[in-house]
């Protein structure tokens, strides 16, 4: 076996072997991502009859979709690695 091939391989058993570490991490990510969807409006909730509570139907907006944005950005960094 060439140095190269010898390389190569090396380097795919590693990969492999790291791809299988990261896949329960990413299935548990996309899990959470789907299920923080799911929830999204159960989480959310709409009142406008005062500025007040218009304000507070934007602030929770926010945090939840923050909430999403983040769990969506760690799955996609995994997808990357």
């Amino acid at each position: 076996m060439e140095a190269k091939d010898w390389w190569e391989e090396q380097v795919r058993n590693k990969l492999q072997a790291r791809i299988a570490e990261l896949e329960p991490e990413v299935a548990g990510l996309r899990e959470q991502a789907s299920d923080i969807r799911k929830r999204f409006w159960e989480e959310v909730t709409i009142n406008t009859s005062t500025g007040g509570d218009f304000e507070e139907t934007y602030y929770t907006i926010n945090q939840q979709s923050a909430l999403l944005a983040e769990r969506e950005r760690g799955h996609k960094l995994l997808l990357m690695i």
